[in-house]
Protein backbone atom coordinates (compact mmCIF):
# COMPACT_ATOMS: atom_id res chain seq x y z
CA UNK A 1 0.00 0.00 0.00
CA UNK A 2 1.15 3.49 -0.94
CA UNK A 3 2.51 5.73 2.05
CA UNK A 4 0.29 7.96 3.23
CA UNK A 5 0.78 10.98 6.14
CA UNK A 6 -2.00 13.29 8.23
CA UNK A 7 -0.54 16.07 9.53
CA UNK A 8 -3.26 17.89 11.50
CA UNK A 9 -1.73 21.02 13.30
CA UNK A 10 -3.18 23.02 16.18
CA UNK A 11 -2.07 26.43 16.25
CA UNK A 12 -0.67 27.22 18.94
CA UNK A 13 -1.43 24.13 21.50
CA UNK A 14 0.28 23.50 24.58
CA UNK A 15 1.07 20.57 26.63
CA UNK A 16 0.15 22.52 29.71
CA UNK A 17 -3.37 22.99 28.80
CA UNK A 18 -4.00 19.29 27.03
CA UNK A 19 -2.28 17.20 29.89
CA UNK A 20 -4.73 18.53 31.58
CA UNK A 21 -7.79 18.27 29.67
CA UNK A 22 -6.33 14.87 29.08
CA UNK A 23 -6.47 13.44 32.23
CA UNK A 24 -9.89 14.85 32.75
CA UNK A 25 -10.71 12.67 29.98
CA UNK A 26 -11.68 14.78 27.63
CA UNK A 27 -9.16 14.61 24.78
CA UNK A 28 -9.53 10.71 24.59
CA UNK A 29 -8.26 11.04 20.59
CA UNK A 30 -4.80 12.75 21.41
CA UNK A 31 -4.35 10.44 24.17
CA UNK A 32 -4.75 7.91 22.02
CA UNK A 33 -2.25 9.32 19.29
CA UNK A 34 0.59 9.77 22.38
CA UNK A 35 -0.08 6.31 23.97
CA UNK A 36 -0.02 4.54 20.60
CA UNK A 37 3.00 6.55 19.32
CA UNK A 38 5.44 9.20 20.28
CA UNK A 39 4.79 12.50 22.06
CA UNK A 40 7.63 15.57 22.69
CA UNK A 41 7.75 19.56 22.91
CA UNK A 42 8.42 20.77 19.51
CA UNK A 43 10.30 24.12 19.99
CA UNK A 44 9.35 27.28 18.04
CA UNK A 45 11.09 29.31 16.16
CA UNK A 46 12.14 32.92 17.09
CA UNK A 47 10.36 34.81 17.40
CA UNK A 48 7.03 32.59 18.10
CA UNK A 49 5.41 34.01 15.74
CA UNK A 50 3.12 31.91 13.06
CA UNK A 51 4.26 33.57 10.13
CA UNK A 52 7.89 32.46 11.03
CA UNK A 53 7.01 28.92 13.19
CA UNK A 54 4.41 27.63 10.03
CA UNK A 55 6.77 28.52 7.28
CA UNK A 56 9.89 26.47 9.01
CA UNK A 57 7.47 23.13 9.57
CA UNK A 58 6.53 23.83 6.04
CA UNK A 59 9.95 24.50 4.27
CA UNK A 60 12.43 22.31 6.49
CA UNK A 61 14.53 25.51 7.37
CA UNK A 62 14.85 28.20 10.08
CA UNK A 63 13.31 31.51 9.41
CA UNK A 64 17.08 33.21 8.15
CA UNK A 65 16.83 31.27 5.45
CA UNK A 66 13.17 31.01 4.46
CA UNK A 67 12.79 35.05 4.73
CA UNK A 68 9.45 34.77 6.67
CA UNK A 69 10.96 35.74 10.33
CA UNK A 70 7.79 37.94 11.14
CA UNK A 71 4.38 39.39 9.90
CA UNK A 72 6.75 42.39 8.94
CA UNK A 73 9.81 42.12 7.73
CA UNK A 74 12.81 44.87 7.18
CA UNK A 75 14.03 44.43 3.30
CA UNK A 76 16.41 47.02 2.13
CA UNK A 77 15.64 48.86 4.99
CA UNK A 78 12.04 49.67 5.11
CA UNK A 79 9.33 47.54 6.83
CA UNK A 80 7.36 45.38 4.88
CA UNK A 81 3.68 43.16 5.71
CA UNK A 82 5.02 39.98 5.15
CA UNK A 83 3.42 37.99 1.79
CA UNK A 84 4.06 34.47 0.92
CA UNK A 85 5.87 36.12 -2.40
CA UNK A 86 8.86 36.76 -0.04
CA UNK A 87 9.31 33.13 1.02
CA UNK A 88 12.61 31.84 -0.27
CA UNK A 89 12.45 28.59 0.01
CA UNK A 90 9.78 25.74 -1.33
CA UNK A 91 7.76 24.17 0.77
CA UNK A 92 7.25 20.20 0.98
CA UNK A 93 3.85 20.59 -1.07
CA UNK A 94 6.01 22.49 -4.04
CA UNK A 95 8.93 19.59 -3.09
CA UNK A 96 6.51 16.69 -3.04
CA UNK A 97 4.86 17.75 -6.20
CA UNK A 98 7.82 17.28 -7.95
CA UNK A 99 7.54 13.78 -7.22
CA UNK A 100 4.76 13.03 -8.18
CA UNK A 101 2.89 12.74 -4.93
CA UNK A 102 -0.24 14.67 -3.92
CA UNK A 103 -1.13 16.96 -1.15
CA UNK A 104 -4.56 18.61 0.10
CA UNK A 105 -3.79 21.42 2.43
CA UNK A 106 -6.49 23.02 4.36
CA UNK A 107 -5.98 26.41 5.91
CA UNK A 108 -2.19 26.92 4.90
CA UNK A 109 -2.07 30.30 7.47
CA UNK A 110 1.24 31.65 5.90
CA UNK A 111 0.33 31.71 2.45
CA UNK A 112 -1.87 33.79 -0.49
CA UNK A 113 -2.30 33.39 -3.14
CA UNK A 114 -2.50 29.10 -2.84
CA UNK A 115 0.24 27.38 -4.58
CA UNK A 116 0.13 25.56 -7.37
CA UNK A 117 0.67 22.77 -6.50
CA UNK A 118 -0.07 18.84 -7.58
CA UNK A 119 -3.06 18.60 -5.52
CA UNK A 120 -5.37 20.60 -3.65
CA UNK A 121 -4.52 23.95 -1.41
CA UNK A 122 -6.96 26.13 0.21
CA UNK A 123 -5.40 29.48 2.26
CA UNK A 124 -6.34 30.73 5.25
CA UNK A 125 -4.76 34.09 7.71
CA UNK A 126 -3.35 35.98 4.99
CA UNK A 127 -6.28 35.60 2.36
CA UNK A 128 -8.19 39.32 1.53
CA UNK A 129 -11.55 38.94 2.77
CA UNK A 130 -13.66 37.78 -0.07
CA UNK A 131 -10.69 36.20 -2.69
CA UNK A 132 -10.52 33.37 -4.02
CA UNK A 133 -9.03 30.90 -1.32
CA UNK A 134 -8.42 27.24 -2.99
CA UNK A 135 -6.45 25.76 -5.81
CA UNK A 136 -7.49 24.98 -8.16
CA UNK A 137 -9.92 27.38 -7.60
CA UNK A 138 -13.02 25.45 -9.90
CA UNK A 139 -13.12 23.57 -6.01
CA UNK A 140 -14.14 26.95 -5.09
CA UNK A 141 -18.24 26.41 -5.55
CA UNK A 142 -18.23 23.04 -4.78
CA UNK A 143 -16.35 23.42 -1.01
CA UNK A 144 -18.75 26.52 -0.28
CA UNK A 145 -21.64 24.39 -1.02
CA UNK A 146 -20.24 21.45 1.03
CA UNK A 147 -19.79 23.22 3.83
CA UNK A 148 -21.90 26.57 4.00
CA UNK A 149 -19.82 28.98 3.11
CA UNK A 150 -16.06 28.01 3.66
CA UNK A 151 -14.49 30.47 6.23
CA UNK A 152 -10.55 31.42 6.22
CA UNK A 153 -11.15 33.86 9.13
CA UNK A 154 -13.82 35.02 12.18
CA UNK A 155 -16.00 37.23 11.02
CA UNK A 156 -14.45 41.08 11.26
CA UNK A 157 -16.34 41.63 14.08
CA UNK A 158 -15.06 39.02 15.88
CA UNK A 159 -13.53 40.94 18.24
CA UNK A 160 -16.21 43.58 19.40
CA UNK A 161 -18.72 40.33 20.33
CA UNK A 162 -15.62 39.24 22.32
CA UNK A 163 -16.27 42.76 23.93
CA UNK A 164 -20.10 42.62 24.51
CA UNK A 165 -20.88 38.35 24.34
CA UNK A 166 -18.19 35.81 24.64
CA UNK A 167 -20.40 32.97 23.43
CA UNK A 168 -21.65 34.71 20.30
CA UNK A 169 -17.37 35.24 19.78
CA UNK A 170 -16.73 31.74 20.42
CA UNK A 171 -19.54 30.60 18.15
CA UNK A 172 -18.08 32.68 15.69
CA UNK A 173 -14.33 30.34 16.36
CA UNK A 174 -16.66 26.70 16.18
CA UNK A 175 -18.09 27.63 12.95
CA UNK A 176 -14.92 28.17 11.31
CA UNK A 177 -13.02 25.24 12.54
CA UNK A 178 -15.83 23.01 11.65
CA UNK A 179 -16.30 24.49 8.11
CA UNK A 180 -12.53 23.66 7.66
CA UNK A 181 -12.84 20.57 9.23
CA UNK A 182 -15.49 19.55 6.71
CA UNK A 183 -13.76 20.66 4.08
CA UNK A 184 -11.15 18.77 4.74
CA UNK A 185 -12.60 15.61 5.36
CA UNK A 186 -14.96 16.06 2.15
CA UNK A 187 -11.53 16.74 -0.18
CA UNK A 188 -9.82 13.80 1.58
CA UNK A 189 -12.96 11.36 0.74
CA UNK A 190 -13.36 12.46 -2.99
CA UNK A 191 -9.86 12.96 -3.79
CA UNK A 192 -6.53 11.43 -4.40
CA UNK A 193 -4.08 12.22 -1.44
CA UNK A 194 -0.42 11.54 -0.63
CA UNK A 195 -0.22 13.68 2.56
CA UNK A 196 -3.44 15.42 4.11
CA UNK A 197 -2.99 18.43 5.99
CA UNK A 198 -5.62 20.33 7.98
CA UNK A 199 -4.31 23.62 10.20
CA UNK A 200 -6.68 24.88 12.32
CA UNK A 201 -5.77 28.30 13.49
CA UNK A 202 -9.19 28.80 15.95
CA UNK A 203 -6.95 27.50 18.82
CA UNK A 204 -4.80 30.75 18.80
CA UNK A 205 -7.44 33.28 18.45
CA UNK A 206 -9.49 31.64 21.41
CA UNK A 207 -6.29 31.34 23.32
CA UNK A 208 -5.69 35.21 22.92
CA UNK A 209 -9.01 35.93 23.84
CA UNK A 210 -10.43 33.49 25.74
CA UNK A 211 -7.12 31.72 27.70
CA UNK A 212 -8.20 32.96 31.20
CA UNK A 213 -11.73 31.44 30.77
CA UNK A 214 -10.94 27.62 31.34
CA UNK A 215 -14.63 25.87 30.50
CA UNK A 216 -14.10 27.79 26.76
CA UNK A 217 -10.48 26.23 26.36
CA UNK A 218 -11.82 23.30 27.32
CA UNK A 219 -14.95 23.28 24.72
CA UNK A 220 -12.28 24.03 22.04
CA UNK A 221 -9.76 21.29 22.71
CA UNK A 222 -12.85 18.65 23.09
CA UNK A 223 -14.44 20.19 19.59
CA UNK A 224 -10.57 19.74 17.96
CA UNK A 225 -10.26 16.19 19.73
CA UNK A 226 -13.57 15.33 17.94
CA UNK A 227 -12.19 16.05 14.45
CA UNK A 228 -8.95 14.59 15.19
CA UNK A 229 -10.87 11.31 15.85
CA UNK A 230 -12.41 11.74 11.79
CA UNK A 231 -8.87 12.02 10.77
CA UNK A 232 -7.70 9.15 13.05
CA UNK A 233 -10.14 7.06 11.31
CA UNK A 234 -9.14 7.87 7.99
CA UNK A 235 -6.00 7.21 9.06
CA UNK A 236 -6.42 3.39 9.91
CA UNK A 237 -8.62 3.21 6.62
CA UNK A 238 -5.62 4.21 4.31
CA UNK A 239 -2.78 2.94 6.68
CA UNK A 240 -1.37 6.31 6.93
CA UNK A 241 0.92 7.73 9.52
CA UNK A 242 -0.41 11.08 11.73
CA UNK A 243 1.52 13.83 13.13
CA UNK A 244 0.30 16.27 15.85
CA UNK A 245 1.88 19.91 15.50
CA UNK A 246 1.82 23.31 16.41
CA UNK A 247 3.71 26.41 15.53
CA UNK A 248 4.14 27.14 19.07
CA UNK A 249 2.79 27.08 22.91
CA UNK A 250 0.82 29.51 24.49
CA UNK A 251 0.63 31.05 27.95
CA UNK A 252 -1.35 33.31 30.34
CA UNK A 253 -1.22 37.38 30.29
CA UNK A 254 -1.78 39.68 32.73
CA UNK A 255 0.76 42.73 31.79
CA UNK A 256 2.17 43.33 28.57
CA UNK A 257 5.97 45.32 28.27
CA UNK A 258 5.26 48.42 25.86
CA UNK A 259 8.75 48.05 24.27
CA UNK A 260 8.30 51.14 21.97
CA UNK A 261 7.33 53.24 25.60
CA UNK A 262 10.51 51.82 27.04
CA UNK A 263 13.06 52.40 24.29
CA UNK A 264 11.28 55.89 23.72
CA UNK A 265 12.05 56.32 28.15
CA UNK A 266 14.90 54.74 27.35
CA UNK A 267 16.49 57.26 25.46
CA UNK A 268 16.58 54.62 22.80
CA UNK A 269 13.73 55.98 20.21
CA UNK A 270 12.98 59.27 19.14
CA UNK A 271 8.61 59.86 18.79
CA UNK A 272 7.01 62.25 16.34
CA UNK A 273 5.74 65.30 18.11
CA UNK A 274 2.04 65.43 18.61
CA UNK A 275 0.91 68.43 21.23
CA UNK A 276 -2.30 66.36 21.68
CA UNK A 277 -1.09 63.29 22.36
CA UNK A 278 1.65 64.72 24.50
CA UNK A 279 -1.38 66.56 26.63
CA UNK A 280 -3.49 63.34 27.06
CA UNK A 281 -0.48 61.19 27.43
CA UNK A 282 0.78 63.60 30.47
CA UNK A 283 -2.55 63.39 32.05
CA UNK A 284 -2.51 59.70 31.80
CA UNK A 285 -5.62 59.48 29.42
CA UNK A 286 -5.21 56.63 27.53
CA UNK A 287 -7.21 53.76 25.43
CA UNK A 288 -7.88 51.79 27.97
CA UNK A 289 -9.36 54.55 30.10
CA UNK A 290 -11.21 55.33 27.27
CA UNK A 291 -12.84 51.98 26.78
CA UNK A 292 -13.83 51.62 30.40
CA UNK A 293 -15.54 55.13 30.24
CA UNK A 294 -17.57 54.11 27.46
CA UNK A 295 -18.25 50.19 29.18
CA UNK A 296 -19.91 51.98 32.11
CA UNK A 297 -21.87 53.78 29.74
CA UNK A 298 -22.66 50.09 27.94
CA UNK A 299 -21.19 51.16 25.14
CA UNK A 300 -18.10 48.76 24.43
CA UNK A 301 -19.01 48.08 21.25
CA UNK A 302 -18.42 51.86 20.14
CA UNK A 303 -14.37 51.32 21.69
CA UNK A 304 -14.36 48.80 19.06
CA UNK A 305 -15.51 51.05 16.65
CA UNK A 306 -13.17 53.70 17.72
CA UNK A 307 -10.77 51.40 17.81
CA UNK A 308 -10.85 50.32 14.14
CA UNK A 309 -12.68 53.36 12.38
CA UNK A 310 -11.37 56.28 14.18
CA UNK A 311 -10.45 59.41 12.21
CA UNK A 312 -5.71 59.27 11.36
CA UNK A 313 -6.16 62.60 13.78
CA UNK A 314 -7.94 60.60 17.04
CA UNK A 315 -5.42 57.88 15.71
CA UNK A 316 -2.92 60.08 16.14
CA UNK A 317 -3.46 61.71 19.28
CA UNK A 318 -4.90 58.87 21.31
CA UNK A 319 -2.39 55.56 21.79
CA UNK A 320 -4.66 53.36 20.09
CA UNK A 321 -2.17 52.03 16.88
CA UNK A 322 1.06 50.60 16.38
CA UNK A 323 4.38 52.36 16.23
CA UNK A 324 4.68 51.82 12.27
CA UNK A 325 1.63 54.10 12.05
CA UNK A 326 3.18 57.28 11.78
CA UNK A 327 4.56 57.46 15.31
CA UNK A 328 8.07 57.12 15.46
CA UNK A 329 10.75 59.17 13.58
CA UNK A 330 13.01 56.47 12.17
CA UNK A 331 15.74 58.40 10.86
CA UNK A 332 16.50 59.75 14.20
CA UNK A 333 15.81 56.79 16.60
CA UNK A 334 18.37 54.16 17.36
CA UNK A 335 15.85 51.63 17.91
CA UNK A 336 11.81 50.67 17.53
CA UNK A 337 9.71 47.53 17.05
CA UNK A 338 7.20 46.51 15.08
CA UNK A 339 7.76 42.69 16.34
CA UNK A 340 5.82 41.29 19.30
CA UNK A 341 8.58 39.68 19.78
CA UNK A 342 11.63 41.56 18.91
CA UNK A 343 13.39 44.71 18.44
CA UNK A 344 15.05 46.56 15.34
CA UNK A 345 18.36 48.67 15.30
CA UNK A 346 18.26 51.71 13.21
CA UNK A 347 19.89 50.26 9.86
CA UNK A 348 22.45 53.22 9.48
CA UNK A 349 23.91 51.93 12.85
CA UNK A 350 27.02 50.02 11.83
CA UNK A 351 30.27 48.21 13.47
CA UNK A 352 31.51 49.15 17.00
CA UNK A 353 28.44 51.61 17.29
CA UNK A 354 25.75 49.10 16.17
CA UNK A 355 27.21 46.57 18.88
CA UNK A 356 27.22 49.04 21.64
CA UNK A 357 23.84 50.15 21.22
CA UNK A 358 22.26 46.59 20.92
CA UNK A 359 24.58 45.23 24.00
CA UNK A 360 23.03 48.87 25.78
CA UNK A 361 19.53 47.84 25.18
CA UNK A 362 20.30 43.87 26.19
CA UNK A 363 21.92 45.04 29.58
CA UNK A 364 18.80 47.25 30.40
CA UNK A 365 16.15 44.87 29.35
CA UNK A 366 18.01 42.34 31.78
CA UNK A 367 17.68 44.51 34.54
CA UNK A 368 14.10 45.91 33.70
CA UNK A 369 11.89 45.07 36.45
CA UNK A 370 8.05 45.64 37.27
CA UNK A 371 7.44 46.32 41.30
CA UNK A 372 10.91 44.12 41.65
CA UNK A 373 9.96 41.12 38.94
CA UNK A 374 12.89 41.17 36.44
CA UNK A 375 10.21 40.86 33.35
CA UNK A 376 12.65 39.51 30.74
CA UNK A 377 13.37 35.74 30.93
CA UNK A 378 15.90 35.53 28.31
CA UNK A 379 17.17 38.17 25.18
CA UNK A 380 19.04 36.48 21.97
CA UNK A 381 21.03 38.06 19.29
CA UNK A 382 19.55 37.60 16.09
CA UNK A 383 22.93 35.79 15.12
CA UNK A 384 22.54 33.09 17.67
CA UNK A 385 19.40 31.70 16.78
CA UNK A 386 19.01 32.29 13.22
CA UNK A 387 21.21 31.94 9.88
CA UNK A 388 21.08 32.15 6.15
CA UNK A 389 20.90 34.91 3.45
CA UNK A 390 17.75 36.54 5.08
CA UNK A 391 18.62 37.03 8.78
CA UNK A 392 18.53 40.40 7.77
CA UNK A 393 15.38 40.73 7.53
CA UNK A 394 14.44 39.85 11.38
CA UNK A 395 14.60 42.11 14.09
CA UNK A 396 18.40 42.67 15.91
CA UNK A 397 17.54 41.55 19.23
CA UNK A 398 14.49 39.01 20.33
CA UNK A 399 12.84 39.38 23.70
CA UNK A 400 11.58 36.36 25.93
CA UNK A 401 9.45 38.19 28.38
CA UNK A 402 8.67 35.74 31.70
CA UNK A 403 5.62 33.40 32.29
CA UNK A 404 2.47 35.99 32.27
CA UNK A 405 4.00 39.05 31.14
CA UNK A 406 3.33 39.61 27.25
CA UNK A 407 4.74 42.60 25.13
CA UNK A 408 3.37 44.92 22.79
CA UNK A 409 4.29 47.71 20.16
CA UNK A 410 1.49 49.75 20.96
CA UNK A 411 1.89 53.05 22.56
CA UNK A 412 1.00 53.43 26.03
CA UNK A 413 1.91 56.38 28.76
CA UNK A 414 3.39 53.31 30.84
CA UNK A 415 5.93 50.96 30.28
CA UNK A 416 3.75 48.38 32.23
CA UNK A 417 -0.17 48.10 31.61
CA UNK A 418 -2.84 45.63 30.51
CA UNK A 419 -2.78 44.26 26.95
CA UNK A 420 -5.34 45.03 24.88
CA UNK A 421 -5.84 44.27 20.93
CA UNK A 422 -9.08 45.97 19.08
CA UNK A 423 -10.14 46.98 22.30
CA UNK A 424 -10.42 43.37 23.82
CA UNK A 425 -8.66 42.30 26.73
CA UNK A 426 -5.92 40.17 25.48
CA UNK A 427 -5.22 37.26 28.40
CA UNK A 428 -2.82 34.91 26.74
CA UNK A 429 0.61 35.33 24.61
CA UNK A 430 2.54 32.98 22.30
CA UNK A 431 5.27 30.51 24.28
CA UNK A 432 8.20 29.23 22.72
CA UNK A 433 6.85 25.30 23.62
CA UNK A 434 4.76 23.66 21.23
CA UNK A 435 3.15 20.15 20.62
CA UNK A 436 4.41 16.66 18.26
CA UNK A 437 2.73 13.90 18.51
CA UNK A 438 2.47 11.04 16.17
CA UNK A 439 1.69 7.17 15.37
CA UNK A 440 1.04 5.08 12.49
CA UNK A 441 2.39 2.12 11.12
CA UNK A 442 6.39 3.60 11.23
CA UNK A 443 6.20 5.34 14.52
CA UNK A 444 7.45 3.02 17.41
CA UNK A 445 4.61 2.61 20.02
CA UNK A 446 6.00 4.60 23.46
CA UNK A 447 9.37 5.89 21.31
CA UNK A 448 11.35 8.15 22.99
CA UNK A 449 12.74 11.30 20.93
CA UNK A 450 16.47 12.21 21.28
CA UNK A 451 17.24 16.08 21.91
CA UNK A 452 15.11 19.09 20.99
CA UNK A 453 12.37 18.62 18.52
CA UNK A 454 12.46 22.01 16.20
CA UNK A 455 10.06 23.55 13.67
CA UNK A 456 12.06 22.42 10.98
CA UNK A 457 12.89 19.27 11.49
CA UNK A 458 9.17 18.44 10.75
CA UNK A 459 9.23 18.29 6.86
CA UNK A 460 12.63 16.07 6.98
CA UNK A 461 10.48 13.86 8.67
CA UNK A 462 7.47 13.72 6.23
CA UNK A 463 9.91 13.55 3.48
CA UNK A 464 12.10 10.44 5.21
CA UNK A 465 8.47 8.71 5.91
CA UNK A 466 8.02 8.70 1.82
CA UNK A 467 11.47 7.54 1.31
CA UNK A 468 12.39 11.09 -0.14
CA UNK A 469 16.06 12.17 0.53
CA UNK A 470 15.79 15.28 2.58
CA UNK A 471 17.37 18.31 0.54
CA UNK A 472 21.42 19.28 2.00
CA UNK A 473 19.78 22.77 2.43
CA UNK A 474 17.49 21.76 4.77
CA UNK A 475 18.18 22.51 8.67
CA UNK A 476 15.70 20.28 10.17
CA UNK A 477 16.75 16.45 10.91
CA UNK A 478 14.16 13.52 10.32
CA UNK A 479 13.08 12.12 13.82
CA UNK A 480 14.42 8.86 12.93
CA UNK A 481 14.18 8.02 16.44
CA UNK A 482 10.28 7.48 16.03
CA UNK A 483 10.75 5.23 13.28
CA UNK A 484 9.62 1.47 13.54
CA UNK A 485 12.58 0.95 10.55
CA UNK A 486 16.00 1.80 10.58
CA UNK A 487 16.35 4.75 8.00
CA UNK A 488 18.62 4.25 5.21
CA UNK A 489 18.31 7.19 3.50
CA UNK A 490 21.03 9.93 3.84
CA UNK A 491 19.91 13.78 4.58
CA UNK A 492 23.03 14.84 3.37
CA UNK A 493 23.13 16.96 6.00
CA UNK A 494 26.91 16.58 6.09
CA UNK A 495 27.49 18.54 2.95
CA UNK A 496 26.39 22.03 5.03
CA UNK A 497 28.89 24.70 6.29
CA UNK A 498 30.70 24.11 9.51
CA UNK A 499 29.66 27.91 10.21
CA UNK A 500 25.48 26.98 10.15
CA UNK A 501 26.35 23.74 12.09
CA UNK A 502 27.83 25.41 14.79
CA UNK A 503 25.01 27.72 14.66
CA UNK A 504 22.96 25.26 14.99
CA UNK A 505 23.95 23.53 18.01
CA UNK A 506 24.31 26.52 19.46
CA UNK A 507 20.66 27.23 19.46
CA UNK A 508 20.09 23.57 20.48
CA UNK A 509 21.77 24.35 23.43
CA UNK A 510 20.47 27.33 24.22
CA UNK A 511 17.06 25.69 23.96
CA UNK A 512 18.03 22.73 26.17
CA UNK A 513 18.82 25.39 29.38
Amino acid sequence: MKKKTILFGIDGATWTLIDRFVQEGAMPNLKYVMEHGAKGVLMSTFPTETMAAWTSIFTGVNPGKHGMPDFRLRINGNIEIAQSRYRMVQTIWQLISKKGLRSIVINDPVTYPADVINGIMTTGLMTPPGSNYVYPTELRSEIDRVVGGYMCEPPENFYEKAIEAKSEAYAMLEEVATKQAHAALHLANNYEWDILAPIFTTSDRLQHVFFSDYEYLRKHYVLLDGFLKQFLDIANVHNANLLVVSDHGFGPIEKALYINTWLNKAGFQTMKKSAIRSLLVSQGFTVYKLKELIGKLGLSGLAFKLYRFSPRAIKDALPLGDYEDNQTDYSSSQAFSTAYHGIYLNSDLKGTEYARIRDAIMKKLTDLTDNGINVVEKLYKSEDVLWGAYSGRAPDIFVVTRLGYGMSTHLNPNVFDRLENHGVMISGSHRLEGIFAACGPDVKINSSINGVIHTWDIAPTILQLHGIQVPSYMDGKALTSIFRYDSTLSTDISQVINERQRIKEKLRTINNS
